[in-house]
Formats: C-alpha cells, structure tokens, sequence
C-alpha cells in the first residue's frame, strides 16, 4: 500500500471507524483486563519519524518504571541512542506480541483485521485537540489507561549520554546547523518554505562572520541540486550518525540551528541552542498545536523563548 494512499485511508478511518475505538484524546484502541508485558512498536520509518522517536522516551521510561516487562522496537537509526540509554530492545514482531501493543495510528492497515483492535493502542500524536506538551500528554494519559502510577515531571526526553564524533569545529567560530530537509511531510515544503530558510542564512551571516554547517542524508544531497555556495562552509550531508548529531548539537561551538520543525530542530532544543525555524504546516490549529505543545514536546517556557519561527 501506497504512503500517500494509506495516509487518505487512515483520514477515512479516524473520521468514521476510529471513534467508537477512542480511549483518549490522541489513543485509540482496546485493552485486555490484566496484562504483564507491554511492545512499544515503532520500528517503521514510514510511520514514525526520528523526532518523534523523542517523544516516546518520557513514555517508555515511565513504563519500565512500572515493574511491568517493557519491549521496545524502535527504527534502525534511533536504537543506539535507546541503547545507550539503557532500553530493553526487541524487534517487531517481539513487540507485536506482547499482551498489549502500543504503536502509531498510521500503522492500523498492516495489522491483521481480526487482530486490528485487539489489545492495541494507536497513538495519533498529530490530534491538534492534545492540549498538553506530546511528551508529557503521552506518559501521563498511557500510564492512566493502562492503571498506572501517573507522572508529575520528567517528561523532557532524554539526551545521548556522552555523544561523540570525530567532527571538530573551531571553537573561536561560531556555527550554525542549517537542515533543510524533513523525514515526513514533504509535500509541504515548496520553494517558499526553502527559500524562507536561506533568507534567514543571509541575514545571519550578514550580521556576524559563522560557519554554516549543512546537515542531511546522501540521499537529500543526491535529490537537491540547489547551489549554496556563498551560504554553506562545511558540508556534512551523508557524513553524520545520529550520535555525531547529537554531539554536534551540544558542542559549544554552535551557536544556533536554522531549519524545519524537524529532528535537528529538536535536538537544537534539547542542547538549549536558539531554533530559527520554518513551521511545514499551514491550518491554523495544525500551527497552534505545534507552537504551544510540540515545540518543544515537553514543558518549558525557558525552551520555548529560544524558537524564533520563519
């Protein structure tokens, strides 16, 4: 099945099936009575993303704080940073038969029919009606569905402890991480929104002599043929881990991040680093919900102050 097919399938669902399933705002499902083991699945890329890998951990660690027996899937490209972090992690199919699944809504048309709402949680983590931080709207409504002890604090995820790379940046410069490719969502990016983000390069290296430094994957540099000379110093597309971004983010030498409400944009949040960002969504609650509840995903007034949106 088709992305974009499945996507207008899903639209379908959560207007005329997934009500009657609805357990809270944003979860959809069934539970069993009694349970022991819980699979966090969320190990398709075409349904979760790497930011919203992020918005899952408060969750996770509040499950594994419960006592129960926690299976965590994630993507390929986040598992070492739930390694590190110390998670029990599994594969798929582990997860899938644990006595209750918790996964994105955007995965209901792989599982079996008879089993689609069997001891199951869809998580719509894009409902604009959550009225509370993602991070801490997930921890908080699970752990309330599922009996137990809900959380007050500790909902801000948390970072890759001791990110290296063998990147090195002068420190006597200041950087700036510019990405302007998303991971979801690409339709909505036209050349307004690009040339939105390289206005705002401009003007930043206008104001002060920085070093731009453009973040991606091979595959964004082979499908971009836009010409940045003048505006990017160092490119670093295809040349860094998820761990090496995590570091690059902190690094002391980076002074700010200009991109899209993407991963690195949340990363650039979590190392407390000024965000100048390029919103992908236009609908005027879409645009409400992201600027007060998912940017960032957890509370924080000091973080919000540093996005400044394009």
């Amino acid at each position: 099945m088709s992305y974009l097919f499945n996507k207008l399938l899903m639209h379908c669902r959560m207007r005329f099936t997934l009500p009657q399933y609805r357990l809270a705002t944003g979860i959809y499902g069934t539970l069993p009575p009694r349970w022991n083991s819980i699979g966090l699945d969320l190990a398709n890329p075409d349904y979760i993303h790497l930011g919203d890998q992020l918005f899952y951990e408060p969750m996770a660690r509040t499950l594994l704080a419960s006592g129960k027996r926690v299976y965590l899937a994630p993507i390929p490209a986040m598992r070492s940073y739930f390694a590190g972090l110390g998670y029990p992690l599994c594969e798929s199919s582990a997860a899938q038969s644990c006595d209750v699944v918790v996964t994105p809504i955007w995965a209901l048309p792989e599982q079996r029919p008879e089993e689609r709402y069997r001891n199951r949680l869809y998580v719509h983590a894009a409902d604009c009606r959550i009225d509370t931080p993602i991070a801490q709207h997930l921890a908080q409504t699970l752990a309330h569905l599922l009996g137990l002890s809900i959380p007050s604090d500790g909902f801000e995820p948390h970072y890759w402890p001791d990110p290296t790379s063998p990147i090195t940046l002068d420190d006597d410069r200041p950087h700036v991480l510019f990405n302007n490719y998303v991971d979801s969502s690409r339709l909505r990016i036209g050349q307004a929104e690009q040339q939105a983000l390289l206005d705002e390069l401009a003007r930043l290296k206008s104001e002060r002599d920085i070093c731009v430094l453009h973040l991606g994957s091979s595959r964004d540099k082979a499908s971009d043929p836009r010409d940045y000379h003048g505006l990017v110093d160092r490119d670093l597309r295809g040349q860094t881990t998820i761990e090496m971004l995590f570091q690059l983010a902190r690094h002391p030498a980076v002074s700010a991040v200009v991109a899209f409400d993407n991963f690195i944009m949340h990363l650039g949040l979590l190392a407390r680093k000024p965000c100048h960002i390029r919103l992908r969504r236009h609908q005027a609650a879409m645009r409400c919900y992201l600027q007060r509840f998912v940017n960032p995903p957890f509370p924080s007034e000091e973080v919000r102050t540093l996005l400044r949106y394009l």
